[in-house]
C-alpha cells in the first residue's frame, strides 16, 4: 500500500512538473511577442543616435535586395569584451572575398557596454579608408534578454543576402571555414550547412562537462524528437540559403538555448537539406552558458517541442512564394 502511495505521489509530481514545463515554455515564447522590452531598434551608419527602420521586413522579400550576397548574423549578449575580436576577424576575411556582404549585430538586452561597443563599431568600419570592401553593420537592440534563439531570430528579420550565415560572438569557430558550408550548398536552393565540432574532436576543445551534456542532449534529440543523423546541433555556425532561412525562421518558436533543434525539426518536416560540415573550433573564455539554468531550459523546451508539435499545437508552414 506504501509503494502505491509512494508511486502515485511521484506520478502526481511528475504531471505537475511536466505541466509546468509546457505552461512555462509556451509563457516564454509569448513573453516575446509582447513585452515592450523585446519591440527592437536598429542603427547604420547613416544613424547612430535615433533608429532607422527599412520600409518592410528585408526577409519578407523572395529575393535578395541591394545586390548582396551574404549576411551574417550575429547574437551578442554581454560580449564587450569577445566581440570586437570576433568582428575584426569576419571582416578582414569576407572583405578580401569578391562578394557584397552585411553584418547584423543584435544585442540580446546585454547589460554591460556591448550596445556602444556595436556602434562604436559601426562607426569604426564605416570610416576606414584601407577597407576596399567595406560591409554595411547594421545593430539591432532591445532591452529584455530574449534568449540566443530569440536574438538570431530578430536579426534574420533583417537579412538581405542570398546566403546568410548565422556565427557566435565569440569567434569560436575559423572563419575560414565558411568556405567549406558555402562549397558544400552553393549548388542548392533549399538548404542549410551546419558547422560540427563532433567529426574532428581532436581539433575541438571544450570543458569536459560540456562534452557530457552534448552525449545526452544529442540522445534526446535523436531519439525522443527524432532528428537524426545530426552529430552536433548546438555548434553556432550555420550557413542558410536565403529560401531556407526565410521558411525556417517564419516557423520557429523556440527562443534560447534549443532554437538549434527546433530549426532541424522544421528542416525535417520541410524537406529542407541539411548538411553538416566540419570545422576548426576552440572553446573561447567568457561562454554565458550556466549549466543548471541551461539544462532546465533545454529540457523544458524538448518537452515542448514533443507535445506542442504532436498534437498540432505548433504548426510548420511552407511559404507559398
Amino acid at each position: 500500500m506504501e509503494l502505491i502511495t509512494l508511486f502515485l505521489i511521484l506520478l502526481l509530481l511528475g504531471l505537475i512538473l511536466f505541466i509546468l514545463f509546457i505552461y512555462t515554455a509556451q509563457k516564454d515564447i509569448k513573453d516575446r511577442e509582447t513585452h515592450p522590452g523585446h519591440k527592437p531598434k536598429t542603427y547604420n551608419s547613416n544613424n547612430l543616435k535615433e533608429e532607422f527602420k527599412y520600409d518592410s521586413s528585408p526577409l519578407l522579400s523572395v529575393n535578395p535586395l541591394n545586390d548582396i550576397f551574404l549576411s551574417l548574423v550575429f547574437p551578442a549578449y554581454n560580449e564587450e569584451k569577445r566581440l570586437s575580436p570576433a568582428l575584426e576577424k569576419a571582416v578582414k576575411f569576407f572583405s578580401s572575398l569578391n562578394i557584397k556582404y552585411e553584418i547584423i549585430i543584435v544585442n540580446d538586452g546585454s547589460k554591460d557596454k556591448t550596445l556602444e561597443l556595436i556602434k562604436n563599431e559601426i562607426k569604426k568600419y564605416s570610416s576606414l579608408e584601407n577597407l576596399k570592401n567595406r560591409p554595411e553593420i547594421i545593430g539591432v537592440t532591445y532591452d529584455k534578454n530574449g534568449g540566443k534563439g530569440f536574438a538570431v531570430k530578430t536579426g534574420m528579420q533583417y537579412i538581405r543576402g542570398k546566403y546568410v550565415l548565422m556565427l557566435d560572438s565569440d569567434g569560436a569557430t575559423d572563419i575560414k571555414d565558411y568556405n567549406l558550408l558555402f562549397e558544400n550548398i552553393k549548388n542548392e536552393e533549399y538548404c542549410l550547412a551546419i558547422g560540427s565540432r563532433k567529426i574532428i574532436t581532436e581539433q575541438a576543445e571544450r570543458v569536459w562537462y560540456r562534452n557530457i551534456m552534448g552525449v545526452i542532449n544529442n540522445f534526446i534529440i535523436q531519439i525522443c524528437i527524432g532528428v537524426k543523423g545530426i552529430k552536433d546541433t548546438q555548434c553556432g555556425f550555420k550557413l542558410f540559403t536565403r529560401k531556407a532561412a526565410r521558411d525556417i525562421f517564419s516557423n520557429l518558436h523556440l527562443c534560447r538555448w534549443a532554437f538549434d533543434v527546433d530549426m532541424l525539426y522544421i528542416c525535417k518536416y520541410l524537406g529542407i537539406k541539411v548538411i553538416e560540415v566540419p570545422v576548426n573550433w576552440k572553446e573561447i573564455p567568457g561562454s554565458k552558458l550556466v549549466l543548471l539554468p541551461a539544462t532546465i531550459s533545454f529540457f523544458r523546451d524538448y518537452f515542448a517541442m514533443i507535445v506542442f508539435y504532436n498534437i498540432g499545437f505548433w504548426k510548420i508552414k511552407k511559404r507559398k512564394d
